[in-house]
This record gives C-alpha cells, sequence and structure tokens, in this order.
C-alpha cells in the first residue's frame, strides 16, 4: 500500500497506491493515481491516468503524455518527445543523451553512467563504484554492502546484514532482519514480513 489516506476503510494488508476520496472500488484492488475523470470500471490497474487517455479500460499506463502516438495498451512510464523507440518499449524517464538501444529497461539514466547498454538501473550516483549491471537505487556513500546487492534507500542506522530488500528503514522497526518493507510507521500493528509502501 502507498499514501494511505484516513478515508481508507480497507482492512489491513490490501495492496493499494494514492487512494482517493472519490474512490468508490471495493477494497483490496489494484489502483494507482486513481483520477475523478477515470470511468474504468473497478479493479483496473492503473497509474497516472488522464483525460486525454483514449485507450480501453484495464491497461497498463504510468504518466500517459499528449504526444505519445503510441498504440493503446503499452507498458510506459514518462514518454518523453524525444523518444525515438519504436512503439510498446518498456522505459522510465528517457532521456536525451541516452544512447541506448531501443527495448532496453532504464530508469533515470544519467550522463555520468558508462554502465553498457541494456542495464537495469535506477538513480544511478557518481560515487557508485559496483561493476555495471546491477540492480541499486539511491546508493549512498555510507553504504558498505558488497556490489551487486538489492537496496533502495539504504541509511547510516541500518543494522540489517548485507544484501536484504528494504526501503526507507527507519529506526523504530522491530521486524527481523532481511523482510521486505516500505516507509514502516510507528503506527503500524500489522505482523512482520508483510508488503507496505508508504504507511501511514
Amino acid at each position: 500500500m502507498l499514501f494511505k489516506t484516513v478515508d481508507d476503510t480497507r482492512s489491513a494488508g490490501q495492496n493499494m497506491l494514492f487512494k482517493t476520496v472519490d474512490d468508490t472500488r471495493p477494497a483490496g484492488q489494484n489502483m494507482l493515481f486513481k483520477a475523478v475523470d477515470d470511468t474504468r470500471p473497478a479493479g483496473q490497474n492503473m497509474l497516472f491516468k488522464t483525460v486525454d487517455d483514449t485507450r480501453p479500460a484495464g491497461q497498463n499506463m504510468l504518466f500517459k503524455t499528449v504526444d505519445d502516438t503510441r498504440p493503446a495498451g503499452q507498458n510506459m512510464l514518462f514518454k518523453t518527445v524525444d523518444d525515438t523507440r519504436p512503439a510498446g518499449q518498456n522505459m522510465l524517464f528517457k532521456t536525451v543523451d541516452d544512447t541506448r538501444s531501443a527495448g532496453q529497461s532504464m530508469l533515470f539514466k544519467t550522463v555520468d553512467d558508462t554502465r553498457p547498454a541494456g542495464q537495469n538501473m535506477l538513480f544511478k550516483t557518481v560515487d557508485d563504484t559496483r561493476p555495471a549491471g546491477q540492480n541499486m537505487l539511491f546508493k549512498t556513500v555510507d553504504d558498505t554492502r558488497s556490489a551487486g546487492q538489492n537496496m533502495l534507500f539504504k541509511t547510516v542506522d541500518d543494522t540489517r546484514p548485507a544484501g536484504q530488500n528494504m526501503l526507507f528503514k527507519t529506526v523504530d522497526d522491530t521486524r527481523p532482519a532481511g523482510q521486505n518493507m516500505l516507509f514502516k510507521t510507528v503506527d503500524d500493528t500489522r505482523s512482520a514480513g508483510q508488503s507496505m509502501l508508504f504507511k501511514t
């Protein structure tokens, strides 16, 4: 669950992203950024549905923009005008300085990244000395984990052993090591090892 709001009456442990007040879908449905102008039937997977989207209901789409001429039903994140890739390719935050061949998975490619084309990378930073092709999100300088480990927003106060999957680990989290957790807060009474994003 991402960004649980007060007006959400769903029971604990349900998968939900950015639940809004105007959403009449039954509990436990997967939804990202449901907007008022969305007429799709309940329970469909959708991210940032916009008014100018004429795709039929139930298609997977992230940040659909007006200048996107791809046919309906394609998986795309943050399609930009300068992207010359053929339709239907998976891409996140394609930038002008990216010389990778078409159809490669890439998130937040930066100019200072010397990795060969086609590698999975999120928020590659200059101070990362890991070998090319490793999965990494927001690698920080104070992280002493060995190369090739999956880590998101590693903080200094995390005493978990290396190689564990963790997003935004906080000091008040008493769960045993190696559990999947995003933005765990003090008021969360869920049992250990549950998947949760942005619990408030």
